[in-house]
């Protein structure tokens, strides 16, 4: 029988804020829930010292002395929840073994001021990665092809400063050429699909 891609596999979203224990199978349920966290407790969630505000999520001790920082790192957590779940799907699908590295599962990356889009004059900012990394997709998927003085049809990367493209010529369908520059885009956003449910750390694909 052929194996239900770990994508498509129904998702199981634990929030991990403080005592919480919510389990849910929707990602926009999922973000709308931890941001009643961010804003149940005077209004920003958090336990105010010295004029610095904790994160609450388990195993996480990172301070802030901005809300927005604070939210948009929060919303990262339910980020990294997801794709430690598809983590844990695919280490069922591969029969791996259990994670050693002693690090510590929830600990997540420094974050930038806002996920920037830039694709041509776009310059959208998003503080959720998710709609960040869908935004970028939609750019790939909608581009338009051009063709060169020397004849070759390509689907050219519009990120500021990116001189990739995809030529067509002599290979798959437009809707190929586009899923490629999809593919590509992830080099721009820094997107990473998986994530060790043990450790934490984040891979680009489940190998």
């Amino acid at each position: 029988m052929k194996r239900k891609c770990v994508k498509f596999q129904a998702l199981k979203l634990r929030c991990e804020w403080e005592h919480c224990q919510s389990i849910l199978d929707d990602l926009g349920s999922f973000y709308e829930h931890l941001t009643s966290h961010y804003y149940r407790h005077e209004g920003i969630a958090t336990e105010v010292t010295g004029g610095q505000l904790a994160c609450k999520w388990n195993e996480c001790t990172v301070m802030f002395t901005n809300g927005a920082n604070l939210l948009r790192h929060l919303y990262f957590h339910g980020y990294h929840t997801k794709v430690k779940w598809w983590g844990w799907l695919a280490h069922q699908e591969l029969n791996l073994g259990s994670c050693q590295a002693p690090l510590n599962r929830n600990i997540i990356p420094e974050l930038p001021c806002g996920f920037k889009c830039e694709w041509d004059n776009c310059s959208m900012v998003f503080d959720i990665a998710d709609e960040f990394y869908i935004h970028v997709y939609d750019h790939a998927i909608l581009a338009e092809k051009e063709t060169l003085p020397d004849g070759k049809v390509v689907f050219p990367c519009k990120w500021v400063g990116c001189n990739y493209s995809y030529d067509t010529r002599g290979k798959a369908s437009l809707c190929v050429a586009r899923s490629k520059l999809k593919d590509h885009s992830r080099t721009h956003t820094k997107e990473r699909c998986y994530a060790c449910p043990w450790c934490g750390n984040l891979y680009v694909n489940k190998t």
